[in-house]
């Protein structure tokens, strides 16, 4: 449908243009001298007009077809461009051609109206962009695909790093790195140190993330490891029963009984007939609950906040 109104909109200009040329044109003034002319009975004039309104209509003809082809030509071109260059995109036209191409390009034959343009680079989603072609004209269209700058910034004696590596001394920058989540310790020469991660947004802007590692050595948080008690609990087997939380009756052999006499059962009087007899360390639970000093927080129950990031 696009492509057939643009079509009947070059025809209606190319109409125009021909009335509008044949209104004033050479040609038709000459035809109108040579009529005069000849019922005037002045025929040598007329033949001189006669070659001059041939020779307008031979002129005429090559305009028209020339100024017709121009008409016709529905398409114009777009520029597009990108930060950073170098990058594939596709562009579909008002026509839903589909042109193609990597950054700087410029585009011939791109049918008139709205364009979609989606731009690509690794590690990247694409980016959507849009413009508007015009016959005859070239337009502009810039899509950028960036990630956003991030600038950390600590004490001067600080050290930022990365998997071991030595990124900078005082303040390091994210820019344009691919959008992810990036490790990142800071350390203080033969002090402490501090991990932490960096979430690298796509698009355009910049953030400013400040550490004071003095301050986050003397800010207190709850130890996560011990609840803020300063000691781990844990149950353990007693080392008694084995974690069995009796033991055999050696006197009866775990039966219960010792024998019968007259007829009538004589129940064991250590384990009381029971055929075990319950653990004194446990309880007859089979575990002890056991403490130790929270190797976290050293007993504290509180961590620094650089403890805590650890």
């Amino acid at each position: 449908l696009n492509e057939f109104v643009g079509r009947a909109a070059a025809t209606q200009r190319f109409l125009t243009w021909l009335n509008a040329k044949l209104d004033r044109h050479p040609a038709a003034v000459a035809r109108v001298k040579v009529g005069e002319l000849l019922s005037a009975r002045m025929p040598e004039e007329a033949e001189v007009e006669l070659r001059e309104m041939v020779a307008a209509l031979e002129e005429l003809s090559r305009e028209v077809a020339a100024q017709k082809r121009l008409l016709d030509k529905l398409d114009g071109s777009i520029q597009v461009t990108s930060e950073p260059s170098g990058l594939r995109f596709t562009l579909v036209d008002g026509f839903a051609n589909q042109h193609s191409g990597v950054t700087p390009a410029r585009l011939d034959g791109v049918a008139p109206g709205a364009c979609q343009i989606t731009m690509k680079r690794d590690g990247f989603r694409d980016e959507q962009g849009s413009a508007v072609a015009e016959t005859g004209k070239t337009v502009s269209a810039r899509v950028d695909v960036v990630s956003e700058t991030i600038v950390m910034v600590a004490e001067p004696e600080v050290e930022f790093w990365s998997n071991n590596q030595f990124l900078s001394k005082g303040q390091f920058q994210f820019s344009n790195y691919r959008p992810n989540t990036y490790a990142i310790e800071l350390r203080r020469p033969n002090t402490q140190s501090f991990p932490t991660t960096v979430t690298v947004n796509q698009g355009k802007g910049t953030r400013t993330l400040n550490y004071n590692l003095s301050a986050l050595a003397t800010q207190k948080l709850p130890c996560y490891d011990c609840s803020q008690k300063g000691n781990l609990e844990e149950d353990r087997d007693c080392s008694a029963c084995d974690g069995h939380g009796n033991f055999k009756c050696n006197l009866c052999g775990s039966d219960g009984i010792l024998g019968v006499l007259n007829g009538a059962v004589i129940r064991c009087y250590k384990c009381g007939g029971e055929g075990s007899i319950r653990c004194k360390s446990c309880g007859g639970e089979g575990k002890i609950r056991h403490r130790t000093t929270c190797g976290k927080c050293g007993g504290d129950g509180l961590l620094s906040e650089i403890d805590a990031a650890r």
